[in-house]
């Protein structure tokens, strides 16, 4: 999945009971199924619990970047899932009025 560079774009990963899922700007666009019941409660990795990386991988596609450049602002995270017309409504009612992605460009690689 590849952002747009230099636009705001509102992102959601939704974890439900049987699927993870990855909205854009209020539309579903990738839905998995879940694979564990729980990604949580058990050493993995040499960790105890697993922690929780936001824009990183904490294992996998060894040998490749899987670091997010890029910013990441006003980022909720919820005990629950959200349902599709929340995600909808949050998308469309916290669009900020003036961006200021083009002060700070970023590059490409």
């Amino acid at each position: 999945m590849k952002l747009p560079l230099n636009e705001w774009t509102h992102c959601v990963i939704n974890v439900t009971n049987t699927q993870v899922q990855a909205w854009l700007n209020g539309t579903l666009t990738v839905t998995k199924e879940r694979e564990y019941e729980t990604y949580c409660n058990e050493p993995v990795y040499g960790y105890g619990e697993i922690p929780t990386f936001i824009g990183n991988c904490v294992k996998g596609a060894e040998g490749q970047n899987n670091h997010y450049h890029g910013a990441i602002d006003e980022m909720r995270i919820y005990k629950r899932p959200l349902s599709p017309e929340e995600i909808i409504y949050i998308f469309q009612n916290t669009r900020p009025e003036i961006s200021l992605i083009n002060s700070t460009k970023v590059q490409s690689s």
